[in-house]
């Protein structure tokens, strides 16, 4: 059996998915690649700390009362996209994750590995390899794909499509920029071309 035959009709919570506006803006690319072809499969909730527009469930995931009504839902799937390197403490962020899953569901997590700093308000700068996030995920566990992947730059790993990325990027080229603000111009090219490595485990639940 595959896992889209596990997912099918089930409920798929997405951890911290920020509002629907921040994704159109953002992260169109998540809603395209991912989002959309979840939900042909099952029901995804979107689940942040935002009472705002695109949020089915407000709930924080790193309380008591949060990890309740997450788990009311009865989650086959549990998605934390890029969350952990927001959190204050990642190590604590990671355990409340392992907590949240139900015994026999799945928790998909992906981050950086490698990654310019970015305060989403915060950064705490947890960029780990793949082998240390198999080591805090533990035996609770079986690993059912974990892979180290390269994304490219952080120009064209964010943008909607390579053309869109590479028209922003030439905008920025320009003789004013350079004269009004030159520390902030090589700063913003820079992280712009910035190679980006990220992991990506998809866990099941003993």
């Amino acid at each position: 059996m595959s896992i889209s035959d596990e997912l099918k009709g089930s409920n798929i919570v997405n951890l911290g998915s920020s509002t629907s506006e921040f994704v159109a803006t953002h992260q169109p690319y998540i809603q395209v690649n991912v989002i959309s072809n979840l939900k042909k499969i099952g029901n995804v909730i979107s689940v942040d700390i935002k009472n705002e527009s695109g949020v089915d469930l407000i709930a924080n995931f790193l309380s008591q009362d949060g990890q309740v009504l997450i788990k009311s839902k009865k989650p086959k799937l549990i998605i934390a996209s890029n969350l952990l390197e927001h959190l204050p403490d990642p190590i604590q962020g990671l355990q409340k994750l392992i907590e949240l899953v139900p015994t026999g569901s799945y928790l998909l997590l992906t981050g950086p590995t490698r990654y310019p700093f970015h305060p989403d308000p915060i950064d705490n700068k947890f960029r780990p390899t793949t082998r240390k996030i198999k080591k805090l995920i533990g035996n609770e566990f079986f690993v059912s794909n974990l892979d180290s992947i390269f994304g490219g730059s952080v120009l064209t790993c964010t943008s909607e499509n390579k053309l869109k990325a590479y028209s922003y990027l030439f905008s920025q080229l320009t003789f004013s920029n350079l004269i009004k603000r030159p520390r902030h111009f090589a700063a913003n090219i820079r992280n712009m071309l910035y190679p980006v490595f990220a992991y990506c485990g998809l866990f099941k639940k003993l």
